[in-house]
């Protein structure tokens, strides 16, 4: 989340980055798809970090398989300056 906030910020954008992942009963979390801000860059207000993961996720960034799973959701602010 830290290195998705820290893009957003080269870009221009509000510094938040998010990552949805799966923990599975047995095994290693899974990352799922991350994602950062996009608002100025496409001047659409629903272009916020969290969106834009769950969009890669609806849109093929993962495996149909783990389109459904329970996903635990990670955010970090990146302060400017």
């Amino acid at each position: 989340a830290l290195r998705s906030a820290e893009d957003a910020l080269r870009r221009g954008e509000v510094p938040i980055g998010c990552v949805l992942v799966y923990h599975p009963p047995s095994g290693d979390p899974v990352v799922l798809a991350t994602g950062s801000n996009y608002v100025n860059a496409t001047r659409d207000a629903t272009r916020h970090a969290e969106m834009v993961a769950v969009d890669r996720i609806l849109t093929g960034g993962a495996g149909s398989d783990e389109r459904c799973l329970p996903a635990d959701v990670y955010m970090h602010p990146r302060r400017r300056g």
